[in-house]
């Protein structure tokens, strides 16, 4: 049996074809990435691709960067509303699932080999806890994995939009310059592609940061987060390695924050896009530091190891993995 698979996020759909047989994945082809953004909707976009492939799969599994109700899912980021029902009419599917996409990547977990896993913190998990699933991309998704007398539960998680939370003298400064431009400031605003920007351009336009003339014209031309964290990493401006520290610092915090609220003692996995791109900052003290700094709760975190998902397929497998039943 062949089923399309699909990691849909507000910048880039990807999608494969996923060989099944039985319970066991044997195999993903055909992989295309496709831009998001180009497409008036998830059906359009699913749609080019189908017309890229010789042979029609028997079904899908769609992880998306959305909330899933009844069916139903709703995107932040994106201007699309897309529903089970509605996606198999057009497409011509006799069955389409829609999940979260952060819930594919918990089910991805048991598939990942020690190849695309990156230690940050090595901990003391229990081996039957709680694992947590987060990371920051064009958005903040989140999900978390309980064990039930041996049996997964996968569980999505909204936590990226409850409100950020300051913890230097910096970031309540930066909260108070969000505020004045979004009003309620989530994790979600600071904690992301766009968040990471938010921050440069907090510190520039504050005047606690100046801004390199070779920087600005290279944010102009492409992409500013990517910009801001490939300088920030090579040391080679000022601006952009004090905007890195402060995001990585906010990460780590709500890691840690998500660890707590779903009491992950099996593990913390950090996924999206940005994470494998800054493992060198992630691996500092910065990170450390902020993740543990739980008060009396600290005990909590410091048993709790953190790693980095540096799979690119992670989501397409976590949907074929879904798929399996």
């Amino acid at each position: 049996m062949t089923v399309l698979v699909g990691d849909i996020g507000a910048t880039t759909c990807r999608l494969a074809l996923a060989r099944i047989d039985g319970h066991r994945l044997l195999e993903l082809g055909a992989r295309a990435e496709i831009p998001s953004a180009e497409h008036p909707d998830l059906g359009a976009a699913v749609g080019r691709y189908l017309e890229t492939i010789e042979r029609r799969p028997s079904g899908a599994v769609l992880g998306v960067a959305a909330p899933v109700r009844e069916g139903r899912a709703r995107f932040a980021n994106l201007p699309w509303d897309e529903s089970e029902d509605g996606l198999s009419r057009r497409l011509g599917f006799d069955d389409i699932r829609l999940l979260n996409d952060f819930e594919a990547l918990c089910h991805a977990l048991p598939l990942l080999g020690e190849e695309h896993l990156v230690e940050l913190y090595a901990g003391a998990p229990e081996p039957e806890g709680t694992v947590a699933v987060l990371g920051a991309g064009t958005g903040l998704g989140h999900g978390f994995v309980t064990r039930d007398e041996g049996e997964d539960r996968v569980h999505s998680s909204e936590a990226g939009h409850v409100e950020f939370g300051p913890r230097t003298p910096a970031q309540d400064a930066l909260l108070g310059w969000l505020r004045r431009r979004h009003g309620r400031v989530s994790c979600e605003h600071v904690v992301s592609g766009p968040g990471l920007f938010a921050i440069y351009r907090f510190l520039v336009d504050t005047g606690r940061a100046d801004e390199e003339p070779e920087t600005r014209d290279l944010i102009e031309a492409g992409d500013p987060p990517a910009v801001i964290s490939d300088r920030g990493l090579e040391g080679s401006d000022a601006a952009c390695r004090r905007a890195l520290e402060i995001f990585v610092s906010a990460y780590a915090a709500h890691a840690g924050n998500f660890t707590l609220a779903v009491q992950a003692t099996g593990g913390v996995y950090l996924g999206g896009g940005i994470a494998p791109k800054i493992l060198t900052a992630l691996r500092g003290e910065v990170f450390r530091k902020a993740f543990l700094d739980k008060g009396p709760m600290t005990a909590v975190v410091e048993s709790t190891p953190v790693r980095v998902i540096t799979d690119p397929d992670a989501g397409l497998l976590g949907a074929a993995r879904a798929a399996l039943g």
